[in-house]
């Protein structure tokens, strides 16, 4: 009976020290886990790398959690240790996009006061002025830089503008060449727009010369006619005018090319 009740002892003690080494060795291990992610944290906490350094720092608390728990004052050290340095970041984060959103506010407010001051301008006698006027308030326009809803806000300011060339004494093929000098210089630090409109351009002069050819082709066939000089004559005006307005388009793609 003393046997079988030493060895129970003995098997129970075993299996106490067995499990406190166990425990000791995880709170060990926890401890180092801990310690590595503070470090880490610590190294990232001055990053400026917003959106990258956040999805890190998100990472290394999903990890926090699983280290487990660490007995006694020293667990709560190093989470102080850790959670100051993710405050550190994520306060320097939301700082930066506040301000970011006070600089946005600031762009667009400047967008439509430019918007307002072509609205309200009063035209001069001189119609190169005028014309002067409205450029330079593209070329401010353009200096503010891009901000929320761009496509909007360059829609309100061509509408705005072309309201004002509407009201100015300029021959209709000049119009169209101003309208087209400044949508160009709209966009002229914008390589994609710029693109685009080229791509737009190239089709159009594309589809105008196929017109061209086609109206060519048809009067050929009307050439030893004599009864159909009328007809001739309307296919030789569409062709002049798709000549001016091929030519037009060149134009436009010409400053596209020089921007």
């Amino acid at each position: 009976s003393w046997k079988e009740y030493r060895d129970a002892l003995n098997g129970f003690y075993k299996l106490k020290n067995d499990f406190y080494k166990k425990k000791k060795e995880e709170n060990k291990k926890a401890i180092l886990s801990k310690t590595e992610i503070c470090e880490k944290a610590e190294k990232l906490q001055n990053d400026t790398n917003w959106n990258e350094t956040s999805k890190k720092l998100i990472n290394l608390q999903k990890e926090w959690k699983k280290t487990g728990y660490v007995k006694g004052k020293l667990n709560d050290t190093l989470w102080n240790k850790f959670k100051k340095s993710c405050d550190t970041f994520f306060n320097s984060k939301k700082k930066h996009e506040k301000k970011l959103d006070l600089e946005k506010t600031k762009k667009i407010k400047s967008k439509n006061d430019i918007i307002l001051s072509i609205s309200n301008y009063k035209l001069d006698k001189d119609v190169k002025k005028n014309i002067q006027f409205i450029e330079d308030k593209i070329s401010e326009w353009n200096k503010i830089g891009n901000t929320e809803n761009t496509s909007k806000l360059n829609n309100n300011l061509t509408k705005t503008y072309n309201k004002l060339l509407a009201s100015l004494k300029i021959d209709k093929q000049e119009l169209t060449k101003i309208k087209s000098k400044f949508s160009i210089k709209l966009i002229e630090n914008n390589a994609k727009e710029l693109n685009n409109y080229k791509s737009i351009l190239l089709e159009k002069i594309k589809v105008k010369q196929k017109e061209i050819d086609l109206f060519e082709t048809n009067k050929s066939f009307l050439v030893s006619a004599k009864s159909n000089n009328s007809l001739r004559d309307q296919i030789n005006k569409k062709i002049e005018k798709l000549i001016i307005e091929t030519d037009q388009l060149k134009k436009e793609l010409k400053l596209i090319k020089s921007s």
